[in-house]
């Protein structure tokens, strides 16, 4: 993976478990495999604890 796709992808998980409790976290497709061009997507893989009603409208 790229060093700015690395940034992102942490930078990411670091914000959402601030809101919900991460159990799982991966990035994967193009950008994970280091063959990603400049149109291409970030592929993600949350797998979180609970969302509840509160989190949700945040």
């Amino acid at each position: 993976m790229a060093e700015n796709d690395l940034k992102i992808a942490n930078e990411l998980k670091n914000r959402l478990s601030e809101v919900v409790q991460l159990l799982d976290f991966s990035v994967f497709g193009s950008r994970a495999k280091g063959d990603a061009d400049e149109y291409s997507d970030m592929d993600v893989f949350l797998k979180v604890e609970r969302i509840d009603r509160d989190t949700k409208k945040d």
